[in-house]
């Protein structure tokens, strides 16, 4: 019988003759005799390592370890296994065990070695260089450590270091080809090329079979323009290794340029066979194909490369170059469309879709392109050439002719018509007027227009009457070759306005402040027209020509029949001096088409002298104060001052539960009527319902404790009204229901019973508005009144003095308000306050009475790409559709909710908006088809019909996306608008206003036409060019398809144009951290191309604050 040491010297004889399996089996007998045979299990392990059996390697190092715990080697090793199984945490611990035990200075080497070596396989590159330093210290004579070192110093581009540590191991082993190789590609990353070929050649000397050396070789010949010689070069490596297919693409690289395309192919076809989804293989053998004219087999093999990589431009560009020549220009131009979405910035792209669209007779399209080109390269001289030629094509095919008629073939009145014309974008192309004295039809004509589809506006001003500018109306048409036509006047207009009976026009009419002014207009419709339905005129007055309003009211709707007048009256107390200036809108549905008629310009109404009583007087500066006070709580700072304080309040509130019910109720009302003011619905929903709950206890405590003083109506009135601004329907039913059983219990007496009336009046408002919320109806003037309570309105103002001077004065005149009397014609001071206030007070009560209560709620949000969220709110759903679609663009967001119990079949969303915005798509979340839509200046309309099926079902939502441009940059915009349906009605989308910076699609020239307000021509261009490269990198190298080196390129670009040191710093160090981390050719991984979108959202905020804002 074999002993343990017998089994195990025959297992050493047969593992060294490459018999592993068969010495792996002596090895295991001599472990069955002798579980504790140290040497039979550690030679195993490094058996089972050799066959990359590494699981069971680390199992059987671990029993070795458990018998010798000190053996440095098996801590050596197992850490390579642990590696192999990339647990390198581990790895690491087990060289530093390997080190704690090692007691001779040959062990520790290896172990310091090992371990700097797999801190490179990790790009852990200084760590590194500190343990070859650590090994170098124990042994200085290794040639190898010189030389991983100095690899190791390539990957940091420390490129002059490693040339110093591959000599000092060459000069160790002169006859070490690779410290030679590295040495060589040292030099290479230098741009020593002739250096480098040297060390390449001595390698070779010392191994003619070295492949890497033969590749890299023939890449610095190939830098130095010796085709030949390096093709030599790449037919040696590949005589060597025939499956090398980066050598085989580099030859046929090199082929290509001496135009040997079918050697080249040969090449391409040779990578493909090594590696099928070579992409770049498959474009380059398009390449050679369409050199030799083979398009069709070319574009077999771009569509090949791009199934592998969709998203490389150039593949993209190369095919639609080749459908050109095919003269499929449709499907050219679909792959330039995909390169440049890819690469905004690729003007060849850009030139290419110019040619295409020209060919099929879309010139203006193409003119587009070619300047697109051009912004990008100013001294693009192809692009700038064809631009030249397609302009010059244009002026000689295009022109339109619009003939104006009147309806059905009348007369039309003399004036001045006057025609807009505006592109498919709603951009003023050009405006035409001419003067007539008569007749049936009027012709002007716009001549140099290049094809497509425009807008035109007509517009009438009458040489006798009113001489008022009308609107007559819009239409679209589509102009192509010379294009005529007709248009039929289809409008209804203002014909007369009078003013305290007199007409405005010819005469200053004079008014004293206080003094009623009543309006008469008159609106006639066209001759021979047929009726109007739902006529309303919206009267507006500003005074002093301030973008204020200082009455804004709209008539009841009427109809006109044909031929027929409408009159409308309106009247306004003006309680300050000044000019008034009016300003009317006209509507109506026209043959089932709404029309809108908007005046042309402000117009003088009156002038307005500071006349009359002191008691005028008096009450004009209590308004003074109140409209201060309401501009005052409508501007951003001072909306941080009314939430802070109403956070303050609401604590407060808490606080006073223990010491006094009635100081708790009352702060928490005050809290909930700054919520209000700072539009925070959610807050003042809370601090309603805390004032409920408390008014409610109280009310029933004085049930209990005092019912003779009815103070319980009060406070059963005030709860009721409370609750229901929280929301809490039917918490004030109930109180509703325990103040009646009060009023039973108790007569109306005389002395108290206007008291108790009025109570009883307020608590029946608030269950006819309940009743109303049910049935879908609400006076919300009622409710108001139901709600406001003078004592704590002036608690408030009291309570905010600060609000500019308006607050103090409005303090000041409260009361010598409320005392005011005019002879009838107004209601007595408290009620006067109380509608003065409800002008600032009341628009907030009604928006959140329209939260509660309204049939559909709408959420709308601002997204500006430069700040990439929201401007305020957080709506991470709709921020993540956004990203995914264009992040680099504003976009207004609205979530559409159905409170409804019927599903929403069809609807529409009416916009409008600051003249200079434009809307240039509609999205809806989840919906692909084209949404019906209608663009004019100022407004934007999407309609869904039924038949598309996208309805906002019964307790559902839609959200609906609206991406918005302008050229005009650092200005403040406006957006609002109706949201229409049969079973809503229209439901009215607050104002938002918003400063739009700038985008990532703002072309070049608009940026620095911006700049230039602030910087020279020189920084302005400089400036422009780090944003459009910055965005650049953000929306198209923020991916895992990114080389390193690419977009190590696109950061040496940003830096040629900074020069500002905290901007340079920003680029250096994310460029280093990239480059130091990942080689040259491997991809962003997740974590870097984070780390890139964190860069590119910091640089831009940077951007904007040091030279936007």
């Amino acid at each position: 019988m074999k002993s343990a040491k017998k089994w195990y010297s025959e297992g050493v004889a047969l593992a060294k003759q490459g018999k592993y399996e068969e010495a792996i089996t002596h090895y295991d007998n001599a472990i069955e005799i002798n579980p504790l045979k140290f040497w039979a299990l550690r030679d195993k392990a490094d058996l089972l390592f050799d066959l990359k059996r590494f699981e069971e390697a680390v199992e059987f190092f671990d029993r070795a370890l458990s018998i010798e715990p000190d053996a440095p080697v098996t801590y050596r090793h197992k850490a390579e296994a642990l590696a192999k199984l990339k647990r390198y945490k581990e790895a690491l611990e087990c060289y530093d065990k390997s080190l704690k035990v090692s007691d001779e200075n040959k062990s520790k080497f290896w172990a310091l070695r090992d371990k700097a070596d797999l801190l490179v396989d990790l790009k852990r590159f200084e760590e590194a260089l500190e343990f070859f330093d650590k090994a170098l210290d124990v042994n200085p004579d290794a040639p190898v450590t010189y030389r991983h070192k100095a690899e190791a110093l390539i990957w940091l581009k420390r490129c002059e270091e490693a040339i110093e540590y591959c000599d000092k191991a060459i000069a160790i082993d002169p006859k070490y080809d690779v410290a030679w190789y590295y040495k060589g590609y040292a030099l290479e990353e230098l741009r020593r090329y002739e250096e480098a070929v040297k060390c390449f050649t001595k390698a070779l000397e010392i191994d003619p079979k070295y492949t890497r050396a033969w590749r890299h070789k023939g890449y610095a010949l190939e830098e130095m323009k010796k085709y030949e010689e390096a093709i030599g070069c790449y037919d040696k490596a590949i005589g060597v290794n025939s499956k090398y297919a980066n050598v085989w693409y580099r030859k046929g690289i090199l082929l290509g340029k001496l135009e040997r395309y079918e050697e080249a192919i040969t090449c391409y076809e040779a990578v493909i066979e090594i590696k099928p989804k070579y992409a770049t293989a498959w474009k380059n053998k398009g390449v050679a194909l369409y050199k030799l004219g083979k398009y069709d087999e070319a574009v077999a093999c771009y569509a090949k490369a791009l199934e592998i990589n969709s998203k490389n431009a150039m593949t993209w560009f190369n095919k639609g170059i080749v459908l050109n020549e095919l003269k499929k220009y449709n499907k050219a131009i679909d792959c330039f469309d995909n390169a440049i979405r890819i690469d905004p910035d690729y003007l060849h792209a850009w030139n290419n879709k110019g040619y295409a669209l020209g060919k099929l007779d879309r010139v203006e399209e193409a003119i587009e392109c070619y300047k697109k080109a051009i912004a990008i390269e100013p001294d693009y001289k192809l692009a700038k050439n064809n631009l030249k030629l397609a302009e010059g094509w244009l002026t000689k095919h295009r022109e339109l002719t619009v003939t104006i008629k009147n309806v059905e073939n009348s007369p039309l009145p003399g004036g001045t018509i006057k025609v807009v014309l505006y592109d498919k974008d709603w951009n003023l192309v050009e405006t035409a007027s001419k003067a007539y004295s008569g007749g049936k039809s009027l012709k002007i004509k716009f001549d140099n227009l290049a094809s497509g589809k425009y807008f035109i506006e007509v517009y009438q001003k009458p040489d006798a009457g009113l001489k008022l500018t009308e609107f007559w109306g819009g239409d679209e048409v589509t102009v192509k070759g010379s294009t005529t036509k007709d248009f039929v006047r289809h409008t209804q207009f203002v014909a007369d306005i009078k003013i305290n009976g007199e007409s405005p026009y010819g005469n200053e009419i004079e008014v004293n402040a206080g003094d009623k002014v009543h309006f008469d207009v008159t609106v006639k419709n066209h001759e021979g027209g047929t009726s109007f339905n739902n006529v309303q005129v919206r009267f507006i007055l500003n005074r002093n020509q301030s973008p204020d309003y200082v009455f804004d009211a709209a008539s009841e709707p009427i109809e006109t029949q044909k031929n027929g007048e409408a009159h409308f009256g309106f009247d306004f107390f003006p309680l300050r001096a000044g000019t008034y200036d009016f300003y009317i809108v006209t509507s109506g549905y026209y043959n089932n088409k709404f029309i809108v008629v908007d005046q042309d310009d402000w117009y003088k109404a009156f002038n307005a002298e500071k006349t009359g009583t002191p008691e005028i007087r008096q009450l004009s500066e209590l308004a003074f104060g109140l409209e201060k006070f309401a501009a005052g709580i409508t501007t951003e700072q001072s909306g941080n001052y009314w939430k802070s304080a109403a956070d303050k309040r609401f604590e407060s509130g808490k606080s006073y539960l223990d010491v006094s019910k009635w100081a708790a109720v009352e702060t928490y009302y005050l809290a909930a009527v700054d919520y209000l003011f700072c539009r925070d619905y959610a807050s003042a929903v809370r601090a309603f319902g805390k004032a409920g709950a408390v008014w409610t206890e109280m009310g029933r405590w004085h049930v209990e404790n005092d019912s003779s003083n009815l103070y319980q109506l009060i406070d059963f009135g005030r709860a009721s009204a409370a609750l229901f601004l929280a929301g809490k329907h039917d918490n004030a039913r109930l109180i509703i229901s325990d103040a009646h059983s009060e009023l039973e219990k108790h007569i109306l007496t005389e002395s108290r019973g206007d008291w108790k009336k009025e109570t009883a009046e307020r608590i029946g408002v608030v269950g006819d508005l309940l009743d109303g919320v049910k049935n879908g109806r609400i006076d919300k003037k009622q409710f108001f009144r139901c709600v406001t309570h003078p004592m704590i309105i002036r608690s408030w103002i009291e309570g905010n003095p600060d609000i500019g001077r308006g607050g103090q004065i409005a303090e000041a005149h409260f009361w010598d308000g409320c005392e005011l009397d005019f002879d009838g014609d107004w209601a007595a001071g408290p009620l006067l306050s109380d509608a003065r206030l409800a002008e600032i007070l009341c628009n907030r009560v009604s928006e959140l009475v329209e939260q509660i209560t309204r049939a559909v709620t709408i959420e709308r949000a601002i997204y500006d790409p430069c700040k990439r969220d929201f401007l305020e709110g957080n709506l991470p759903r709709m921020r993540d559709w956004i990203y995914r679609h264009d992040p680099g663009a504003y976009w207004f967001a609205m979530s559409i909710e159905n409170n409804t119990d019927k599903t929403i079949e069809e609807w529409d969303v009416d916009l409008e908006m600051s003249a200079a915005l434009k809307v240039r798509e509609a999205k809806i979340e989840g919906v692909e088809r084209e949404i019906p839509q209608e663009a004019r200046l100022k407004s934007f309309k999407i309609s869904v019909p039924k038949a598309h099926g996208i309805v906002i079902p019964k307790g559902g939502a839609q959200r609906v996306y609206f991406k918005l441009r302008t050229d005009r940059l650092k200005t403040t915009y406006e957006i609002s608008g109706v949201f229409k349906s049969a079973i809503t009605g229209d439901v009215s989308i607050r104002t938002k206003e918003f400063k739009y910076l700038c985008d990532s699609g703002v072309l070049p020239e608009a940026l620095k036409d911006e700049l230039e307000k602030t910087f020279s021509k020189e920084d302005a261009a400089r400036l422009a060019n780090t944003f459009r490269v910055t965005q650049g990198i953000r929306n198209n190298y923020c991916n895992t398809d990114t080389k390193t080196k690419d977009i190590s390129k696109e950061f040496d670009i940003l830096k040629m144009y900074l020069t500002e040191k905290e901007f340079l710093d920003e680029v250096e160090s994310i460029q280093r951290r990239i480059n130091v981390e990942l080689r040259g050719d491997e991809r962003l991984d997740v974590k870097h191309v984070e780390d890139v979108k964190d860069f590119c959202e910091k640089f831009t905020e940077m951007w904007i604050a040091r030279f936007l804002r």
